[in-house]
C-alpha cells in the first residue's frame, strides 16, 4: 500500500466514514480532532484523497469543508450496473464479450504502457489501490466464503485466476494474519526491479475483500517484482 508518515488507507477509511455521517460537511479541524491528529497533517491527507475523487472541498467564508464526493457513488453504479454483469459471466465461465470482433483482450505491454504514464500524477498509486478495493467490495465479494480469514482467500484464488490477475497461494500465519503469494500478477510479472512494489491494484482488491468480508485490514506488499523478486507477496492483518 501507498506509504506515508501515517497509514494512508487507514486514515481515508476514517475520513469516509465520518464524512457519510455528516451530509452538511466538516471543517478540516472537526477531522483532525476525531481522528486526533494536527490540522496540518489533516489537511494533507485531505488532499490525497481528494486527488483520488473520493472528497471534495467548498469554501463557506474562511471556514474549508469537505464531503464525500457524488463521483464515488456513480463510479460504484458504474461497477455495479455495468462491470459486475460482466465479472459474474466471467467467473461462471460464460465467454460472452463486450467487444464482438476484438474480443476483450488487450495487451499487457499496452496496459503497462499506459499505467506506467499515469504514474506520473500525483496520487494515482492510491487511486489503483482504491479502484481494487472498491472493485472487490462491490463485485468479488459476494463470490467467497467468508468463514474465516485464510478460507475466505483460498475461495478468492479461482477468481484471481479467472479474471487473469494473478496466481494466488494462501499461506495462513494466525486467525487474523496471512500471507497472500501471487505469481505472474498483471501489474508487475516480468518487470525489472524499480527499487519498489507497485502492485497498489491488486493490494487493494486484497484489502477490499477482507474488508467486506472478514473485518478491518491492513495489507502490505513486502514482494514484488519491482523490488527484484520473482513474485509478489502481500502481508494481510486484521486490525
Amino acid at each position: 500500500m501507498p506509504n506515508g508518515e501515517l497509514d494512508y488507507v487507514d486514515i481515508r477509511k476514517k475520513v469516509m466514514l465520518i464524512l457519510e455521517s455528516t451530509p452538511t460537511g466538516m471543517s478540516t479541524s472537526e477531522i483532525a480532532k476525531k481522528l486526533n491528529v494536527s490540522r496540518t497533517t489533516m489537511s494533507k491527507y485531505l488532499e490525497m484523497i481528494r486527488l483520488t475523487g473520493n472528497v471534495e472541498k467548498r469554501k463557506l467564508g474562511p471556514v474549508t469543508l469537505w464531503f464525500i464526493s457524488p463521483k464515488i457513488n456513480k463510479i460504484k453504479e458504474y461497477i455495479r450496473n455495468t462491470q459486475g454483469p460482466v465479472i459474474d459471466s466471467i467467473l461462471k465461465g460464460d465467454e460472452t464479450k463486450i467487444r464482438p470482433t476484438l474480443g476483450d483482450a488487450f495487451p499487457l505491454t499496452l496496459f503497462r504502457t499506459f499505467k506506467i504514464a499515469l504514474a506520473m500524477i500525483d496520487s494515482v498509486d492510491n487511486m489503483f489501490y482504491e479502484m481494487g478495493e472498491v472493485i472487490a467490495k462491490e463485485e468479488l465479494s459476494k463470490h467467497v466464503d467468508t468463514s474465516d480469514l485464510a478460507t475466505m482467500m483460498n475461495s478468492a484464488a479461482p477468481i484471481f485466476e479467472k479474471l487473469r490477475i494473478g496466481l494466488v497461494k494462501v499461506h495462513p500465519i494466525n486467525d487474523e494474519h496471512i500471507l497472500v503469494d501471487l505469481r505472474e500478477c498483471t501489474t508487475c510479472y516480468g518487470m525489472p526491479n524499480i527499487g519498489s512494489a507497485i502492485c497498489y491494484f491488486e493490494a487493494g482488491i486484497i484489502g477490499g475483500l477482507v474488508d467486506a468480508t472478514i473485518g478491518k485490514s491492513n495489507v502490505k506488499e513486502i514482494k514484488c517484482w519491482g523490488l527484484g523478486d520473482n513474485y509478489c507477496q502481500f502481508d494481510v492483518r486484521l486490525i
